[in-house]
């Protein structure tokens, strides 16, 4: 069997380069990697095929194991095909042989899990409660500061709302959310009044909050969590209410006055 046979029985793209960088020989799955068929590629220069590897660092690991004759390890990145591949470029006769794999997925999911913990950074300085929940069910992936302490401090990720919060059942919150999840429009709340364990020792206190729900969608359109936003205005819906109170208060007192003004002047008169 030709060695060529046997390349084309293996998991990773072979492309052979003479000195020149010249493609002398692609396999069939380097030509799936690279969205050219091997007509497109043998017998043409590998910097006329993938021009903007040039002045790249492929381009300088590739002269190095021209010249230098040792085997190098290297990833390329192809715009066109927003495609990352590991390269292992290894001397062979005159030229080498270039034995790649495509690793798109590796790189993207270190890339995202790299933006994730940027974003979690920022949100969990963000001057405000910040939740995001996940499906269905509404499971915490994460918690702020300030949402943690409106709860004594309890980290709740990993859980979801309503087995760590069974007490919000019957105020509205956990229909809402379902609403949100199911329809993908946002909602939001001023001043609503909830009640709920506040330091997780099963007694009950009253707050007020606005607070919002937007809802976060997947690459292919779908909802797959809401975005939980809330802000404690307690102390100025009580401080409001009891402004309110004492104009109520004043304005009977006023009116008291201004009654038994009146009756002492029909007395007088």
């Amino acid at each position: 069997m030709k060695i060529e046979d046997a390349l084309e029985h293996v998991s990773d793209g072979v492309v052979g380069l003479d000195l020149e960088f010249r493609v002398t020989y692609a396999n069939g799955r380097a030509e799936l990697l690279l969205g050219k068929r091997s007509a497109e590629l043998v017998g043409h220069g590998w910097w006329e095929i993938f021009p903007y590897l040039l002045d790249s660092p492929a381009e300088k690991e590739l002269r190095a194991v021209a010249t230098g004759r040792l085997a190098r390890h290297f990833k390329v990145f192809h715009p066109p095909r927003y495609a990352w591949h590991e390269v292992t470029a290894i001397p062979s006769g005159d030229g080498m042989l270039l034995v790649m794999r495509d690793v798109t997925d590796v790189i993207r999911a270190r890339q995202q899990e790299t933006v994730r913990e940027a974003v979690r950074e920022v949100i969990d300085l963000a001057p405000v409660a910040i939740s995001v929940l996940r499906g269905a069910d509404h499971r915490v992936e994460i918690m702020n500061q300030f949402a943690r302490q409106l709860l004594g401090g309890r980290d709740l990720e990993g859980r979801t709302v309503r087995s760590v919060l069974p007490e919000l059942e019957g105020q509205g919150l956990f229909e809402i959310l379902d609403g949100v999840y199911t329809s993908g429009e946002p909602f939001q709340g001023s001043e609503v009044p909830i009640t709920f364990d506040r330091v997780g020792d099963g007694t009950l206190h009253e707050g007020f909050f606005n607070f919002s729900y937007q809802p976060l969608f997947s690459v292919d359109g779908r909802v797959n969590g809401v975005l939980s936003v809330s802000v404690e205005v307690t102390d100025l819906v009580l401080e409001r209410t009891r402004l309110e109170e004492r104009a109520v208060e004043h304005e009977a007192v006023l009116a008291r006055l201004g009654e038994e003004g009146g009756q002492k002047t029909e007395e007088r008169v």
